[in-house]
């Protein structure tokens, strides 16, 4: 079934009319009424407040889980020529003899990268938590 159809369909068996229900998800009626007709793609956002506010699955679990590792991919593509410099400068930390302080080094610097992904969302700070558990071992 086309999602602008369940939409629709959805909408008018809650009884919700297309402004109660844009007032509730914070688009416009016109946004709504786009949707119902096909004429407009619904963004992540909107894809899962309209879902909880209609009662319904627009969005599977593994496409859920896809998209979280899409963020996750896109940070890190972001991230990357950031990345360069500080591993070669780890790297030549690592050929120091102090292994105390290449320790607190990396310490410090997994804890200020984990507090700024807490910072953008906590699905991409699980994965960052999850990513540091497995490099550790």
């Amino acid at each position: 079934m086309d999602i602008s159809i369940l939409i629709k369909e959805a909408r008018l068996r809650k009884g919700v009319t297309q402004q109660d229900l844009a007032d509730k998800i914070y688009v416009t009626r016109q946004t709504i009424s786009k949707w119902e007709l096909g004429k407009s793609q619904l963004d992540y956002l909107s894809l899962e407040l309209l879902s909880r506010e209609l009662d319904i699955e627009l969005i599977s679990k593994e496409k859920l889980r896809s998209s979280h590792w899409l963020i996750f991919i896109t940070l890190v593509g972001l991230l990357f020529p950031l990345a360069l410099p500080l591993r070669y400068f780890v790297f030549r930390l690592n050929r120091l003899g102090n292994k105390r302080f290449v320790l607190l080094f990396k310490c410090i610097m997994v804890l200020l990268v984990g507090l700024y992904l807490k910072t953008l969302n906590d699905n991409v700070y699980g994965v960052f938590l999850v990513l540091v558990g497995v490099s550790t071992l």
